[in-house]
């Protein structure tokens, strides 16, 4: 903890993992953060409740046997029943060796540099609540430290000297805890409960460069839609031949010419929000769009070629790669830059 003398900050993998999972159970007012990779069993269960205040982020390969990831998902839930401060991370590709992957993660780093014994967790990750919704909410962390002390909005709350505290009220909630004779700082990162927005609809867009006219030139039929990841559920819909389609994620792929709507809920929303329909145009129908016009080719160095074109109706843009190629000059004008090893099709 900062102010004070300094717990561990640990990231363990194989039997280090066990041996970190071990450590924490046996000193857990002495392990502020926990990065196990590869490692989870049955037997960390019983443990949960006792740690669910700790920041843990626990990596799994989906093809390890040991753990295998039915293993680790019973842990997980476990955890999320408690409302435990747990983030887990699947590499459906990888099998025991999943340290590369998580050392490569953008967080991972600022994740370990962030735990801090003093800063609390609000139990299940929910700091905000919906307009005329009543606040209950739980706020801690570990438990076993000599002492504690909880403010609300700088102000120091009577008789709030437990590992946790009852909240009813928005605010900013913060404490300091001691060892031995060693108080800490405040809380580096304190909890603020607050009131919920309304969640805005999202916006369907293509995956990539995909084409929003089929069939496409590549022979392909279908195509594929996309909103942000970030969404508790997702519901697709088709509008115009009204149907519920399978896709319960942020991608609905195959989409024939038609059109799509999503309708998507928050973790701990107010509201279900659904996207204004987006259409997939077929390219048999009427007024099906025209190839480009005024094509023109300059070199632009030794690796380089540009394209320059009017816009004959709907261009349809693919690329082999995803990186994104096409820029819009004005309204009507389209150019692109290829360099080897790239397909642009019509």
């Amino acid at each position: 903890m900062q102010g004070g003398p300094q717990p561990d900050r640990g990231d363990r993998v194989v039997g280090g993992g066990d041996g970190a999972w071990l450590f924490s159970y046996s000193h857990p007012t002495l392990a502020a953060g926990l990065i196990p990779m590869s490692s989870a069993s049955l037997l960390d269960i019983p443990y949960v409740q006792r740690m669910k205040w700790t920041p843990i982020w626990l990596f799994q390969g989906g093809l390890d046997k040991s753990p295998d990831p039915g293993t680790t998902q019973q842990l997980v839930n476990a955890y999320g029943n408690a409302g435990g401060n747990l983030k887990y991370t699947l590499f459906p590709a990888d099998g025991h060796d999943t340290w590369d992957d998580a050392w490569k993660q953008v967080d991972y780093f600022p994740f370990l540099l962030r735990v801090n014994t003093a800063n609390p967790w609000v139990l299940k990750g929910q700091n905000q609540f919906c307009p005329g919704v009543a606040i209950n909410a739980t706020i801690g962390v570990v438990t076993g430290l000599d002492g504690y002390q909880w403010r609300k909005d700088g102000v120091i709350i009577p008789g709030a000297t437990r590992d946790s505290i009852k909240v009813t009220a928005t605010g900013t909630y913060d404490c300091q805890v001691k060892r031995g004779t060693v108080w800490s700082a405040w809380s580096p990162i304190p909890v603020v409960i607050s009131t919920k927005q309304t969640t805005p609809a999202p916006t369907i867009t293509t995956t990539g460069l995909e084409t929003i006219v089929e069939p496409a030139p590549d022979g392909t039929t279908g195509a594929s839609l996309m909103v942000p990841a970030n969404y508790a559920s997702y519901v697709w819909k088709r509008v115009d031949s009204p149907a519920t389609l399978p896709s319960k994620t942020n991608i609905l792929n195959g989409a024939t010419p038609g059109q799509y709507t999503v309708s998507v809920m928050e973790q701990f929303g107010c509201n279900v929000a659904t996207a204004n329909p987006f259409t997939v145009i077929s390219a048999n129908g009427p007024n099906p769009p025209g190839g480009p016009v005024n094509l023109l080719a300059t070199t632009t160095g030794k690796t380089q070629i540009r394209l320059n074109w009017g816009e004959g109706g709907v261009v349809q843009r693919r690329s082999s790669r995803s990186t994104r190629l096409w820029r819009r000059r004005d309204h009507t004008n389209w150019s692109v830059s290829l360099r080897p090893m790239w397909t642009v099709l019509w």
